[in-house]
């Protein structure tokens, strides 16, 4: 096992437009509004490893990885600037066009902004980072402490796979430390410490010897396995994950229709309601809407839904002729081994999906019917025919009472848990060692699906290993939860990651989910449940 760093693992941060810097406000479409209290995180940290007084297994460097979905590319809608020359040079193409433009740009761009080319990802990644100088600020200070970051991408930032991009961010966070070390008091520790031997500056190219960008997943020999979780996920998933662009146009990126519902049908439900992203399962926003603003139901019908089906058809013609199965070639036998993990499990949870969506559709007819059965109750007051009320309200109350058993029942089956399904067949390859050139883990960590989780993994009966425990690790999100159940077991917003010291690692221990507090000093427990 290396010991050459401690690692913390944090995943599905979802940054996007942040803090208009003309305006003072937030766009509707956030997710990440911590910015300060991530500086904090990291600054706590590197203290632990700067600190002589600490225990010797915190003096070690850190690697912190992000596992997916550290932006959100998608819900950038924001368009460049006209009048700003300096953007319009720094978007250019290959061929020199610049798109930043309006009067370039087509009209689904100008509607639902730019797409997922190179230079178009580069502007919004800067965009990004003007919408969230803190954050950047504390990645670059890290690295600038002598410590690495893993960035994986998820579905929501598969675009992290464009060269030009990995350059930008070295050249982000290089500035982005430039910024606060100009602006950084001597003897100041909030949200980062001026130490007195931290460099003036660091250079792109310290950056990029730093921060690494693996194509898939992250694979540390002997102490854990690391993936997002989208290619586990049928409505999220990539034929080719290593490489995602278009077969038919390799300047832009083939998306999932999981994608395509976030660019073309979320994103504008967002501009509404902000926090319909944070309410988890799905359903639940979907029953909410009927229940508190059906009228806005109907608006998103009527105005989004035609967008979003003209998308999917124009998806669909351009690959007509492409296989919607996974193109990308297998480099090793574990890869092998990986993507039929990925392809059984996208297949258990399509039998599972049409199963739901029956009951999705039932449910909302049930949902329906028992509203009219109360409207109907009220008018039938007014008439002054309380016989006919009374039934009307009884019937109504017992359809409420069915479509609430229908609504838990559908959350158990977004609750599926299929990236532990998927975490315990891949530890049984890994155990294995049927893929010669890799070994057994201790931890397999995903994030994807916002689901905060530690449990043992264990081997079925006749599946060979290890002399010690094995453990499924979700790192959750630190983006906002509603929820009626985890409103009683825990805070709506918990900023959670796990952090793993190699130093005398014992992992017959279970490990532990931790989460910073917002407004706070040092990490807590997380609570989980049996």
């Amino acid at each position: 096992m290396s010991a050459e760093f401690n690692y913390l693992f944090v995943s599905d941060l979802h940054l996007s437009e942040g803090v208009s810097q003309q305006t003072g406000k937030t766009h509707r479409n956030e997710d990440f509004f911590h910015d300060d209290a991530f500086a904090q995180f990291i600054n706590y940290h590197v203290h632990l490893s700067r600190d002589p007084n600490q225990a010797s297994t915190y003096q070690t460097p850190w690697k912190l990885v992000i596992n997916g979905d550290i932006f959100d590319f998608l819900q950038v809608v924001s368009l460049p600037d006209m009048e700003d020359e300096q953007l319009v040079l720094n978007v250019m193409n290959a061929a020199g066009r610049p798109i930043s433009k309006h009067q370039n740009l087509t009209e689904n761009k100008s509607k639902y902004g730019l797409g997922t080319s190179e230079p178009e990802i580069v502007w919004k990644l800067k965009h990004i980072s003007q919408g969230h100088p803190s954050f950047f600020q504390a990645l670059g200070w890290f690295v600038a402490n002598g410590n690495q970051i893993v960035m994986m991408k998820g579905n929501h930032d598969v675009e992290l796979f464009w060269p030009a991009v990995q350059t930008c961010m070295h050249y982000i966070l290089a500035n982005a430390y430039a910024d606060w070390r100009t602006n950084a008091l001597a003897g100041d520790s909030w949200p980062l410490t001026l130490f007195d031997d931290l460099p003036e500056t660091i250079s792109s190219t310290e950056v990029a010897t730093a921060v690494s960008f693996p194509p898939n997943y992250y694979l540390e020999e002997g102490l854990f396995y690391a993936e997002h979780g989208c290619q586990y996920d049928p409505s999220n998933w990539f034929p080719n994950f290593t490489d995602p662009r278009l077969p038919s146009d390799k300047e832009y990126l083939e998306l999932p229709f999981g994608s395509l519902f976030v660019r073309y049908f979320f994103n504008g439900i967002e501009t509404v309601h902000p926090f319909a992203d944070n309410m988890k399962p799905m359903s639940r926003y979907a029953f909410w809407l009927l229940q508190n603003a059906p009228s806005a139901t109907f608006q998103f019908l009527f105005t989004l839904v035609p967008g979003y089906l003209a998308a999917i058809w124009q998806v669909q013609k351009k690959m007509r002729n492409a296989s919607n199965e996974n193109r990308q070639s297998p480099e090793n036998d574990f890869e092998r081994y990986l993507f039929s993990i990925q392809k059984s499990i996208r297949d258990w949870m399509v039998s599972g999906g049409r199963r739901t969506t029956i009951m999705m559709i039932f449910a909302i007819l049930v949902r329906v019917g028992s509203i009219v059965l109360f409207l109907n109750a009220f008018r039938l007051l007014v008439a002054s025919s309380f016989l006919w009320m009374g039934a009307n309200f009884l019937g109504g109350f017992l359809v409420q009472v069915f479509s609430s058993y229908l609504l838990d029942s559908l959350d158990s089956l977004f609750a599926e848990p299929f990236l532990l399904r998927g975490a315990k067949q891949i530890c049984a390859v890994l155990n294995s060692h049927q893929p010669d050139t890799f070994s057994a883990v201790p931890y397999l960590i995903f994030g994807h699906d916002h689901a905060s989780k530690v449990e043992q993994i264990h081997a079925e009966s006749g599946q060979p290993a290890p002399d010690y425990k094995q453990w499924y690790i979700n790192t959750g999100t630190w983006g906002p939860i509603f929820s009626e159940e985890d409103r009683l077991l825990r805070d709506v917003e918990q900023l959670t990651y796990f952090m793993l010291l190699t130093k005398n690692l014992d992992s017959n221990k279970k490990p532990q989910l931790l989460h910073w507090p917002v407004s706070g000093e040092r990490p807590l427990k997380v609570r989980l449940f049996e």
